[in-house]
């Protein structure tokens, strides 16, 4: 956490930085990115923090097995008071290379090796999915399991430090 003072020079703020329809990533795959309507039928089309959009786009170089994502929410939804979608510091991914994320099969194994790219970014704070919710209180510090919620096997949520 931190105060956010709006100047986006250390990338936590404000969110406006677009993530796009594609990321080119740095071994010359195409990422196809799509989104997605929350239930209340707003657009997970919007803008989030540059560190944010900076962290996803490692995340996609690192899982090397991702042609395609689809994002379910940025900052419309519902969420959690204090959650970072909010301030445009999450994402949550919930169809991996065409199929969706759940709890067995393509969808769980799409699903560990992006949480698991996601943990591998300096950047990256809290990971949940159907392979466990990770949190860590520094960009070096070791990460612990967090606890489960309800819903938290359908999607990546993935949240970057402010």
């Amino acid at each position: 956490g931190g105060y956010d003072d709006g100047n986006d020079a250390d990338g936590n703020g404000p969110a406006d930085t677009n993530i796009g329809s594609s990321h080119q990533t740095s071994d010359g795959r195409t990422v196809s990115i799509t989104y997605q309507n929350t239930q209340d039928g707003s657009s997970s089309d919007n803008p989030v923090t540059s560190k944010m959009a900076s962290a996803l786009n490692s995340v996609l170089d690192s899982d090397t097995g991702v042609d395609s994502i689809d994002i379910s929410a940025t900052t419309n939804g519902s969420h959690n008071p204090n959650s970072a979608h909010y301030t445009g510091n999450a994402v949550d991914i919930n169809i991996i290379n065409d199929v969706h994320v759940g709890t067995s099969g393509a969808g769980f194994d799409n699903a560990q090796a992006l949480e698991n790219a996601a943990m591998n970014d300096p950047n990256v704070s809290y990971v949940e999915g159907p392979a466990g919710n990770f949190i860590r209180s520094s960009p070096t510090a070791d990460w612990t399991a967090a606890s489960r919620e309800s819903g938290d096997t359908t999607h990546v949520h993935i949240s970057v430090f402010k």
